[in-house]
């Protein structure tokens, strides 16, 4: 034998559901890394079709853009499944924790199980299966912080840009074990935000993923700028992305929210152009429903979809609690 290899196309087949749906053949984004480097960690964030880093808030916007952990008020737990038909599931848990003067601090750990693998033995140049099954699996763990920037007083020079501005930061460490084979890595997200409540605007720039190899396969560095505008009871995202292994992405994303006295329904709406490779996942939608119970809690349910061409579809359900 001159060696064995995984049969790492089913994991790489999750991993561009997971990245947004490029397809694996030319500049396949996501298809370097693990698959846990490019989930979008949020039910929101997959409904709107990625295009979030303006408005991500709450626990998951330590996935797109750490500046937006800024904007949580309150002790906020969020619990969030995503599934690809019966053989990928992944389980999240995120949590976001306000302190002093616009500081936050939040955090997310996940788990991606799956079937066992095919072992692959290569026989004279050729592969072939050995009959022997490996255990897979993957895991990530994410610590950020985040400050709104008029906390840390005045700077005229800077005007709204600091007034109404936020910065923040993550540090992810990914991991995966293939039978007797492991790696580990570490990332770093860095982020800003901006927001005009009163004019329903908001901006934001990002760069993701600055960070060392898995087993030999990078994670791809990303940067992404976003606007986001509300108008009414709509409102409006769009985002730009590069990254190493997709030249240019372009998302877009809309939500309509109908608000009672208890809370609120949401419709949520997203797609996506690579001008890079062939997306296969190119639209999603989802939808929100946030209530009050006794005690002051707030509760959100949520839920998206995308549908994937050639695989099957994936879906994510998540609850939110905000204490």
């Amino acid at each position: 034998m001159a060696g064995r290899v995984a049969a790492w196309s089913v994991v790489a087949a999750a991993a561009v559901l997971a990245a947004g749906g490029a397809a694996a053949s030319g500049r396949s984004a996501g298809s370097s890394s693990v698959i846990l480097g490019k989930i979008h960690l949020g039910t929101r964030e997959i409904a709107l079709a990625g295009a979030c880093s303006a408005i991500a808030t709450g626990p998951s916007a330590i996935g797109w853009n750490p500046a937006g952990l800024a904007d949580t008020e309150r002790t906020s737990v969020e619990v969030l499944h995503v599934e690809q038909g019966e053989s990928v599931r992944i389980e999240n848990v995120l949590a976001a924790q306000p302190l002093l003067r616009g500081l936050v601090v939040g955090g997310s750990a996940s788990y991606l199980n799956q079937p066992p693998l095919p072992e692959i033995a290569e026989i004279n140049g050729e592969p072939v299966a050995t009959g022997r099954d490996l255990a897979a699996y993957q895991y990530k763990g994410a610590l950020g912080v985040a400050q709104a920037l008029a906390g840390l007083g005045d700077v005229e020079m800077l005007g709204e840009a600091w007034s109404r501005g936020a910065v923040g930061a993550a540090v992810n460490v990914l991991g995966e074990r293939i039978g007797g084979a492991g790696g580990v890595s570490a990332a770093l997200d860095l982020g800003y935000r901006y927001e005009d409540a009163n004019e329903g605007r908001s901006a934001a720039l990002v760069v993701r993923d600055l960070g060392t190899p898995v087993r030999g396969r990078p994670i791809p560095v990303a940067g992404q700028a976003g606007f986001g505008q509300r108008i009414a009871d709509w409102n409006f995202s769009v985002d730009f992305l590069t990254a190493v292994d997709d030249v240019f992405r372009l998302r877009a994303g809309v939500e309509w929210t109908y608000t009672m006295e208890s809370g609120g329904v949401t419709l949520r709406g997203g797609a996506q152009h690579s001008f890079s490779s062939d997306l296969i996942a190119p639209l999603a939608a989802g939808l929100g429903y946030r209530f009050a119970l006794p005690g002051g809690f707030e509760v959100t349910l949520e839920y998206a979809w995308s549908p994937v061409r050639g695989f099957n579809d994936l879906q994510a359900a998540s609850i939110r609690v905000a204490l």
